[in-house]
């Protein structure tokens, strides 16, 4: 005999209206907690994890090395107290700068503006380009 979907899903429906044995049904529930439960752990079991931590890192922490100072190569020389005669603070002299002379020429409206070189010459117009156009 060859059996179909609703000739399954009938003989399911049967089955779902059956009641079950009370022992069946719990050695199913006791086999099923025995794979499922995991025992439990309580949070003070783990604190001694952080407390284990903290000893290792504190034996493996790297010491500081103890170096010695370098050796002194040279002792500087003392000061004649010679040295210090006649160094009192001055004022200093204010500083001059030197104009530059200006020399009229010929021109109306030009000056000669003299340098410290000689071989500068410097020609200054006073002439806007507008002029005296009458």
């Amino acid at each position: 005999m060859k059996w179909t979907d609703e000739d399954l899903d009938l003989a399911l429906r049967e089955l779902g209206d059956e009641d079950v044995p009370a022992a069946a049904l719990a050695e199913v529930r006791s086999r099923v907690l025995e794979r499922v439960k995991r025992p439990r752990v309580r949070w003070w079991m783990w604190a001694w994890a952080p407390a284990a931590a903290a000893v290792v890192a504190v034996l493996l922490w790297p010491k500081p090395v103890d170096v010695a100072p370098p050796p002194r190569v040279a002792k500087a020389p003392a000061v004649v107290e010679a040295a210090w005669v006649g160094t009192e603070k001055r004022k200093a002299a204010p500083v001059q700068r030197e104009r530059p002379l200006l020399e009229a020429t010929d021109i109306p409206g030009l000056v000669r503006v003299a340098t410290r070189d000689p071989n500068i010459i410097i020609y200054w117009s006073f002439d806007n380009g507008e002029g005296d156009e009458e």
